[in-house]
């Protein structure tokens, strides 16, 4: 009897182990399948801000997508977004950064069209996440109509925050607003804050979360520690803290203390 028992644990044993070791084969698998679609999308959805090399060396111009301009709400200005091309692939127009499935490759500037001539809005290198103005026919789920909106909004990368010679989703990206007709370009967060998130409320305002690095230090590390603050932003595009909720926030945090 006592044979037998042995026989059925080590059978147990075995399988156990064949199992366990096949999860582990699986989760490997999963976790580098998983890596080189994140490189790779990260390279088709990047900007280079690599130091250009000499003078007189022959460098291929980059080939940009665009599509017909799109009319801005309350303003007599169009605008257009302006993507880096993908080589095989048809351009389309859309209002984020990007989507490869789609054939489209990043928004690296936003071209301002008006009875003047045109504008554009960056002089430098950037990677647009997204860009929503009045009248614009795309917005997340449940939230309020562009319409409201009273400047254009971008969700931007202009500086290489992780130093590898280029722009996209894992830089830090800020909260940008202009003009309707995409003058007077400014960051709404002050320094030391990392944009988390932002919505149009009903009476115009934009609700903008953040979270707050440390005084002298950088975020990003340990984001959960990290505390978040709210701003609204009016029509002149200043940043002014939502004092009442920040208050309700600490509360709560004081109450689980307890």
């Amino acid at each position: 009897m006592n044979s037998r028992v042995e026989r059925l644990l080590r059978w147990v044993w075995l399988v156990n182990g064949v199992l366990l070791l096949a999860l582990l084969v699986l989760g490997v698998v999963f976790t580098a399948g998983a890596w080189i679609v994140d490189l790779t999308a990260g390279g088709e959805g990047a900007v280079s801000v690599a130091p250009k090399r000499d003078a007189g060396a022959e460098e291929p111009r980059t080939a940009l997508r665009y599509g017909a301009p799109e009319t801005v709400r309350g303003s007599a200005t169009r605008i257009v977004l302006i993507r880096r091309g993908q080589a095989g692939r048809a351009s389309s127009v859309g209002y984020g950064s990007s989507s490869p499935e789609r054939g489209e490759g990043p928004i690296v500037n936003v071209g301002f069209v008006d009875a003047g001539g045109g504008r554009l809005l960056l002089d430098r290198p950037g990677y647009v996440a997204s860009v929503r103005w009045p009248g614009s026919t795309t917005q997340p789920a449940g939230t309020t109509g562009d319409t409201l909106l009273r400047s254009v909004v971008y969700e931007m990368a202009l500086e290489d925050g992780n130093g590898d010679g280029r722009l996209d989703h894992r830089d830090p990206g800020a909260l940008y607003l202009s003009a309707l007709d995409g003058t007077g370009l400014r960051r709404v967060l002050p320094a030391g804050f990392t944009l988390r998130g932002w919505e149009v409320r009903e009476d115009g305002y934009l609700f903008v979360s953040a979270l707050q690095a440390p005084a002298g230090g950088r975020g990003g590390g340990d984001e959960d520690r990290l505390p978040q603050r709210a701003f609204l932003v009016g029509a002149d595009g200043e940043a002014r803290p939502y004092a009442a909720l920040d208050s309700l926030a600490g509360a709560a945090a004081r109450v689980l203390e307890k």
